[in-house]
């Protein structure tokens, strides 16, 4: 199961659901064996779909991330104006996360 595949298990949960949602951890984890278990698989129409069906989000970490590009960054800060924290954290080593404190 891929990152946006999450993401759209919790879509069709509707939208009495996903207006209540404050906070989406996508937390990586090594567990030392051949897991999927990261942000990589997700994709930028995914990102977006969870901002525009989750308004009230404060808090959107996603790890280790794949070439999800700016799309997302700007619809989780336009359709989400209580967020306080975004972490989107690329796969690579070398990149640092993007954060609005």
């Amino acid at each position: 199961m891929t990152g946006s595949d999450h993401i759209d298990k919790i879509i069709v949960l509707g939208p009495d659901i996903c207006r209540n949602i404050r906070q989406f951890i996508f937390e990586y984890e090594d567990v030392s064996y051949n897991a999927h278990n990261d942000a990589r698989g997700m994709t930028a129409p995914a990102a977006v779909r969870l901002a525009s069906a989750c308004p009230e989000l404060r808090t959107v970490q996603l790890q280790a991330t794949s070439n999800l590009g700016d799309t997302p960054l700007l619809a989780f800060l336009e359709k989400c104006p209580k967020l306080k924290k975004l972490d989107i954290t690329p796969a690579s080593r070398l990149s640092s996360p993007v954060s609005k404190e």
